[in-house]
């Protein structure tokens, strides 16, 4: 006797209709992929030993595989990824947090719930060669992960929500969303060389190293804007000098662009962090990580004067000059040239 009953078998085909004929499918005791013929667990140096739907459903009614459950191979002939939150569900089937809501509000992908009945699995069609990550602690109520290969998931055909939505293709740009604003951010960020082409002495990467701030380099496509500019020599992600404006569910990393003429722009990935702030500092960008303005109250402001300033026809003021002079000495500066700029302007 299956531990899935006929009507759950039928949500599972429904719900994996593409996947029915690819071999990557398995019985499972418990939890684990099981082979019932040899009597061991199956591993990913089996797949020769994998079935399709129909091979492991008709193993289910055998006397041997009594209890057995079903379950699929993530990335083994197929490009599924599944997002499993644990103890995402309270004792009444609704979400533990406000997290998990959004989570489900924005998917409308096929979402079983776990065998437990209180974790649930959202399955997604992801490009190949897309990496796993760990999700952020506290969203669900244990751990949480977005898996893409080498994981066995047992199914349970018990489709969470109102209907049975089918598998949803989540584009790159989603999954690096997902990545930003719900992943765990690494204990330590990995170790970086500074970059060294033709300006090395004035990077970002150079700056930061020198003050012991911790970054990692990142990789964009280089947009028009970048292209007018001389194209991307440089990226960067750092904590966000805004990060105290951050909620807790908020990635705290911003990333920096510097081109090839020394132009630098900056993006956040939280949204109360105005990008047109970041990019208005222009220049003088890199002197706002510097430890003097990143340990400093001061750093709306100073981005706020530095647009309005600059706009008005203030010179940038440099990184150098910004480590010099430290966040009131900017205030201070901004502030003679405004007060010059209004005297000028009175008739």
């Amino acid at each position: 006797m299956s531990a899935l009953m006929k009507s759950q078998l039928d949500a599972i085909a429904r719900g994996f209709q593409p996947l029915l004929a690819a071999k990557c499918w398995a019985l499972s005791l418990g939890k684990k992929p099981w082979d019932y013929d040899r009597g061991h667990a199956l591993t990913w140096s089996d797949p020769d030993l994998f079935l399709n739907f129909w091979e492991a459903t008709d193993q289910l009614y055998d006397r041997k595989t009594h209890g057995a459950g079903l379950g699929i191979f993530l990335g083994e002939g197929n490009r599924l990824a599944c997002i499993d939150l644990d103890g995402a569900l309270n004792e009444e089937g609704n979400p533990v947090t406000e997290v998990v809501k959004r989570i489900l509000h924005g998917s409308i992908t096929l979402t079983e719930t776990s065998v437990s009945g209180r974790g649930l699995h959202l399955f997604f069609e992801v490009p190949e060669g897309t990496e796993p990550f760990h999700l952020r602690e506290g969203i669900s109520g244990k751990d949480g992960d977005f898996f893409t290969h080498k994981r066995f998931i047992r199914l349970t055909g018990n489709v969470y929500g109102e209907r049975d939505y089918p598998i949803r293709y989540l584009p790159p740009n989603h999954v690096e969303y997902l990545r930003e604003n719900f992943g765990k951010v690494p204990a330590a960020l990995p170790e970086v060389k500074p970059f060294t082409g033709h300006v090395s002495g004035r990077s970002l990467a150079d700056r930061l190293t020198a003050a012991g701030i911790p970054f990692r380099c990142a990789h964009v496509s280089p947009q028009p804007f970048h292209l007018e500019h001389g194209g991307i020599i440089e990226v960067i992600e750092t904590e966000c000098p805004n990060i105290k404006q951050h909620t807790t569910d908020a990635s705290p990393y911003a990333r920096f662009v510097r081109c090839a003429d020394g132009l630098i722009t900056g993006r956040c990935f939280h949204g109360h962090c105005d990008p047109e702030i970041l990019r208005a500092a222009g220049t003088s960008l890199t002197g706002m990580l510097s430890d003097k303005i990143r340990d400093s109250s001061k750093v709306e402001k100073i981005f706020q004067l530095l647009k309005e300033c600059e706009g008005l026809g203030m010179p940038p003021i440099h990184g150098d000059r910004v480590n010099e002079l430290g966040a009131d000495g900017v205030l201070d500066v901004c502030d003679q040239f405004l007060g010059r700029f209004r005297q000028e302007a009175t008739p």
